[in-house]
């Protein structure tokens, strides 16, 4: 073997070397991809578990979440603060997935779904109101996808009683 013949063999394993390490570096990046959104996924799942909990566990949250959206204006001051805290946590989840979404950091029918819940809340005549004076706590995009959903016709505090009654 020349010499001329060994640096054309070193040069080809180094090559092939470069490939077989960009290969596998993009299957990294590919499988790291994967886990990030199966643990954002886990997150969104804790944080609306969390909430549902609250509710759950507790009758007086509960209530401030019925009477807080069925008419703001009805409420203490305490319990204004209260029931737009618990707005707060829940438009706060609604924005942490539009925001992972948005990142390609969560699958797309995860907002999809959530969006959903998002139109739910917002047609709440206590939340509408409660948002015309807390919506610039929340980013620029999800602030504009949430008010587009707000400034739609919503229920009346009657039907929302209701709607409540017969949950």
């Amino acid at each position: 073997m020349t010499l001329d013949t060994l640096v054309k063999l070193a040069e080809f394993i180094g090559g092939a070397a470069v490939v077989i390490s960009l290969i596998y570096l993009a299957l990294q990046a590919r499988q790291s991809a994967q886990m990030e959104k199966s643990e954002n996924y886990g997150r969104v799942f804790d944080m609306a578990s969390a909430i549902i909990s609250r509710v759950i566990e507790n009758a007086e949250v509960a209530n401030l979440m019925i009477v807080g959206s069925t008419n703001i204006d009805e409420m203490e001051t305490v319990d204004r603060v209260r029931f737009g805290l618990l707005m707060y946590d829940i438009f706060g989840a609604y924005e942490f997935v539009f925001e992972q979404s948005q990142a390609k950091a969560l699958p797309k029918h995860v907002w999809a779904h959530y969006l959903q819940h998002l139109e739910f809340w917002s047609s709440l005549p206590g939340v509408k109101k409660w948002w015309a004076s807390k919506k610039a706590i929340f980013s620029a995009h999800f602030m504009d996808i949430a008010s587009a959903y707000i400034e739609k016709p919503g229920l009346s505090p009657e039907e929302t009683r209701e709607m409540w009654r017969t949950w």
